[in-house]
């Protein structure tokens, strides 16, 4: 979690400077890349959890932002941290959740993605999906037993 990026600045990879360019690494991830993602990766195993730019997302969320499902599994299959949080609380299931990736929110969930969890503002995975009216998403998150009453409370 956040609490590594304060004990080491090596995980805490192009946020040091957030408007230079992106890491190779993140670009890669970022355009569905895998071959390179796996390549980078090889080289440098230690930056599979590491948080990249301004708002300290992992790979794995940056991924599932996109809906780069095959990168997705690449990284799960790696042993990439469902439950690492970015600067506002965010996890991978919020990434996916909130961009409308249904077939990644499943997969996620198929591995133990945390259901509940919640972001520094309150919001939730299923309130992401109902703020983007993902109904699929809803409806997918209310089968696995989604708590719908936690988090923020406010009309959408």
């Amino acid at each position: 979690m956040l609490r590594r990026l304060q004990a080491t600045n090596e995980l805490f990879v192009s946020s040091v400077n957030p408007n230079g360019p992106p890491h190779p690494l993140e670009e890669a991830v970022r355009n569905g890349d895998l071959s390179r993602t796996i390549e980078l990766l090889i080289e440098s195993p230690s930056y599979l959890d590491a948080h990249f730019g301004e708002k300290c997302r992992t790979l794995l969320m940056l991924a599932c932002e996109r809906g780069h499902l095959d990168t997705i599994k690449y990284l799960i299959d790696q042993k990439a941290s469902l439950s690492e949080c970015d600067i506002e609380g965010g996890d991978a299931l919020m990434s996916a959740a909130a961009n409308g990736n249904a077939p990644v929110v499943e997969y996620l969930l198929e591995h133990n993605a945390p259901l509940n969890s919640t972001m520094k503002n309150g919001r939730s995975a299923m309130y992401l999906a109902c703020l983007g009216r993902y109904e699929d998403i809803v409806k997918t998150l209310l089968e696995r037993k989604c708590d719908p009453n936690i988090g923020k409370r406010e009309t959408v």
